[in-house]
């Protein structure tokens, strides 16, 4: 008897074990899910600090709103020159996590920064004055022969305070009253937006959803590419690594005022963009990158 109830409680045993053991191995240790970064190179100290600022705060929204778990947005500081930016862009490229990286003010545009990231598929947000050097980097912003005066103008802002009224051109959307609240609410020190919010905010977007398409280097570099995305700023496709058919808006500097004309000039409509706190030039400074002299 003494043997049988033995054998009874190990048969239990086992079973119970059978029972438990799918328990047991949804208990044992799972792989860690890779987490893939996309870089914002931008000037966050020095002169130039509220370029990259308004960048970093689209640049979250964007990731926020898109609802991935997967992937994170790694701001650096560009160091204030084109050398210090190339040797960050050297850096992030080092980590293999950093599958796409924006770029936003001279220094992180620049062609030698641009050759610094290797083979990181590089999307530069407003007119920079820079151009493609390789196959990974993507302009997001109209093509312009006038983008060195564009340059010109963007470290000649102490000139243009004489200027009472100034007109240029630009890819970028103004920001609407619901995209204004919604950047706002992503910091409580966070400013009004300006245009190259919404650029940076498309060029989040595009970033996520081609790191959506493939987990290498190469294979974003392709998505952005072949990429169709229709977002603040209208349809963005590349054709020769630059945005194809870049829409085109006419804004205007008055007294310290940034507006937005009417495609129809006869209307002479405006759209406050924003007001500048200080002085203008500290609103020229931030749109500047933007432009084209119209």
């Amino acid at each position: 008897m003494a043997a049988e109830a033995v054998s009874r409680r190990t048969v239990y045993l086992v079973l119970l074990l059978l029972a438990l053991l799918p328990m047991v191995m949804a208990c044992t240790i799972q792989p860690t899910p890779a987490i893939y970064k996309i870089a914002l190179l931008a000037p966050f100290e020095g002169r130039y600090r509220e370029v990259g600022y308004d960048a970093l705060y689209a640049a979250r929204l964007a990731l926020a709103e898109a609802n991935v778990t997967q992937i994170e947005l790694l701001a650096v500081d560009d160091g204030g020159t084109t050398a210090r930016a190339a040797e960050r862009a050297q850096a992030l490229a080092q980590d293999s996590a950093v599958l796409t990286a924006i770029a936003v003010g001279f220094a992180a545009a620049d062609a030698e920064t641009q050759v610094a990231f290797t083979d990181i598929p590089i999307i530069v947000a407003g007119n920079w004055g820079a151009q493609p050097v390789g196959a990974e980097t993507f302009l997001l912003t109209r093509f312009s022969d006038d983008s060195a005066t564009d340059a010109l103008f963007y470290v000649g802002a102490r000139v243009l305070n004489e200027t009472p009224v100034q007109d240029w051109v630009s890819s970028a959307a103004p920001p609407d009253a619901d995209f204004s609240a919604r950047y706002q609410a992503t910091d409580s020190f966070a400013p009004p937006p300006t245009p190259l919010a919404t650029l940076v905010y498309d060029a989040t977007r595009m970033a996520i959803l081609a790191t959506a398409n493939g987990t290498t280097r190469t294979s974003v570099a392709h998505a952005l590419d072949q990429i169709d995305y229709t977002g603040i700023n209208g349809e963005v496709r590349f054709a020769a690594h630059t945005w194809a058919d870049a829409p085109e808006i006419r804004y205007h500097l008055d007294n310290g005022e940034v507006v937005a004309l009417a495609a129809n000039a006869t209307q002479r409509s405006r759209i406050v963009v924003f007001l500048c706190k200080t002085t203008v030039k500290i609103s020229r400074r931030i749109i500047e990158p933007l432009i084209s002299v119209g």
